[in-house]
């Protein structure tokens, strides 16, 4: 005989259950060197502006945040190597012209690098979760704590060659 909890998942979409599972988990504040690989990959496929690279991670990768001050300086320190370039875009209401970023054309495979690299960091916390939700349930916990002890937060394995 199916429990209740059976029933009421049996009967949600899978988006439900994934944002069911997210509720109540920790976000991952990126630090500035995801911040970096994050924003090269984004405007490798479109133009954008400071807030809605923000806004595009939080709702396209609900467990990641990323705040102001990081995205700020990862932004800055792109510009100032050359990664990508900054223009006003102009708009057909009133205010002030936007500031978009772009990729620099010179430097499109450093910022395809960059990508790559945050794609290899999406896909290794991907299988971790895989991993980690294939041990039996008592196990979990301690293999989560391990493994945010081991690389989870710190991300002292990866190397995106910007300081």
């Amino acid at each position: 005989m199916a429990t209740i909890k059976q029933l009421e998942s049996a009967s949600k979409t899978e988006l439900e259950l994934i944002e069911d599972s997210l509720k109540g988990s920790p976000r991952i504040h990126l630090e500035k060197r995801l911040a970096i690989a994050y924003i090269a990959s984004h405007l490798i496929w479109e133009d954008s502006y400071s807030t809605e690279l923000k806004k595009n991670l939080e709702e396209s990768q609900p467990i990641f945040k990323l705040s102001h001050p990081v995205l700020c300086k990862a932004v800055k320190l792109l510009l100032k190597e050359g990664v990508i370039e900054q223009y006003k875009e102009k708009r057909n209401v009133r205010g002030r012209p936007r500031k978009m970023l772009r990729v620099n054309e010179s430097q499109k495979k450093r910022a395809k690098n960059l990508a790559f690299k945050w794609n290899a960091y999406l896909f290794a916390l991907s299988s971790a979760v895989k991993t980690l939700r294939a041990q039996p349930e008592d196990n979990q916990q301690k293999a989560i704590a391990a493994y945010y002890e081991n690389v989870g937060l710190k991300n002292q394995s990866l190397n995106f060659g910007i300081k």
